[in-house]
């Protein structure tokens, strides 16, 4: 090309903003008969479908959805009211051992829960539990990849991290949770 031309290219997809534009330039400067201009479209089909990456996003609803009919969670109300305090008070209390990375809180369909298995049966928090929760936090694990973890056989532990937690094993399930990544 000469100096003084250019190219006006594009992807050319009908249904694209970018072809009617350049279509409109293309009217307006008259440059499709001009010597100094070349218009160029190319067309490259149908752009590439990410298969693994539906199908992972399905597994994990249905796994997110599996926990929540198998397992047990409450809500801010019921939390309050087991624990025969306000809503706010609740919420605040939650706010501040969620943000120490000490309790998980996810995002369920219809409200956010609380997963049962941090609390005790007056519904004060496990200590225990909350150790486990801010490794597997320190390593970078979800509030959702947390939950599953707690719930699924350990082949380190011969049993869930929760069975072990049950019966007083916390060292061995912080060093379960230490051996997720291999570099720890």
């Amino acid at each position: 090309m000469a100096v003084g031309e250019f190219k006006l290219s594009a992807l050319h997809n009908e249904s694209t903003r970018m072809s009617r534009s350049l279509e409109a330039i293309v009217h307006v400067m008259g440059v499709t008969d001009h010597p100094h201009y070349t218009l160029e479209i190319r067309g490259y089909g149908p752009p590439q479908l990410d298969e693994a990456a539906v199908e992972q996003a399905r597994l994990v609803r249905n796994a997110r959805s599996e926990l929540l009919a198998s397992t047990r969670a409450v809500t801010y109300e019921m939390l309050a009211n087991a624990r025969n305090a306000s809503i706010e008070a609740t919420r605040q209390w939650v706010h501040r051992l969620r943000k120490a990375g000490r309790l998980i809180v996810v995002d369920a369909p219809d409200a956010k829960v609380i997963p049962t298995f941090q609390f005790d049966s007056v519904l004060d928090l496990r200590p225990d539990t909350a150790d486990v929760v801010v490794a597997l936090g320190t390593i970078g694990m979800d509030e959702w990849a947390t939950w599953f973890w707690i719930y699924s056989p350990n082949g380190w532990l011969g049993s869930t991290p929760l069975e072990a937690l049950d019966q007083g094993r916390l060292d061995d399930v912080l060093t379960a949770a230490e051996r997720i990544l291999p570099d720890r």
